[in-house]
């Protein structure tokens, strides 16, 4: 009853206001009743329960305003993210559950492909933001996003030692090769880069980024003749 009671002043204190303020006071009555007179966790019980039986847009317009009322809950955000993944809207979910991502609670796929999302989407701080929370720090595919992520925030030896941990695990590739190259260069050994950008350029021929990088080192090396071969080639 006090509930009600309070609820009931609440709303005519607030109500003159309306007029002016309508979405924010609509958002607001929304926050205090859903606190108030409801269970957060039978809220995420039933949207863990939509998301398993694949009702997924269902599930976006139920849990929606629940983002906003209850913003510190983590299983929400996951749950949220994995349904727009779901949808389609692959990057807002991958960007919705980067920030509550625990392993304990997710599926190890489901932390890889988020990953993989945000890789493949240029989101490097979101990934260097799980990197320095300890998230799949043994993952050769996490280890070598992270290595990429990490060079282009500039934190360069951090960023070679995630790519050494990947390169020696396994990953393979004209991207690790690229990026091999970058951080050999910046540490001043350009030889071994050299060999590092020839192979990426081996192995994709018409990758334009590593053609200009390969064009660079081979000038910064005096190596005219080959840097004009690859600039025909362009």
């Amino acid at each position: 009853m006090k509930k009600w009671i309070f609820l009931l002043v609440l709303i005519l204190i607030t109500s003159g206001l309306s007029f002016y303020f309508h979405e924010p006071l609509s958002r607001f009555y929304q926050t205090v009743y859903y606190r108030i007179m409801t269970d957060e966790s039978t809220h995420v019980e039933k949207a863990r329960k939509l998301y398993n039986r694949g009702r997924h847009k269902e599930l976006a317009e139920y849990i929606d305003p629940f983002l906003f009322i209850y913003p510190e809950n983590h299983e929400l955000k996951r749950i949220a993210g994995l349904n727009l993944m779901a949808l389609g809207d692959k990057l807002d979910g991958a960007e919705i559950i980067s920030s509550s991502i625990d392993e304990e609670s997710m599926k190890r796929s489901d932390i890889i492909k988020v990953a993989r999302i945000l890789y493949r989407s240029g989101s490097y701080g979101d990934l260097v933001s799980l990197h320095d929370r300890g998230i799949l720090k043994n993952d050769v595919n996490a280890s070598f996003y992270y290595g990429v992520s990490l060079y282009h925030l500039g934190r360069f030896p951090e960023s070679f030692e995630r790519i050494r941990y990947a390169r020696s695990s396994g990953y393979m590739g004209g991207e690790i090769d690229f990026y091999t190259a970058l951080n050999l260069e910046r540490a001043g050994r350009d030889e071994e880069a050299l060999a590092y950008l020839e192979s990426a350029y081996r192995l994709d021929r018409k990758n334009r980024t590593v053609k200009k990088a390969l064009i660079r080192l081979y000038r910064k090396l005096k190596k005219f003749s080959q840097a004009e071969r690859i600039i025909r080639s362009i």
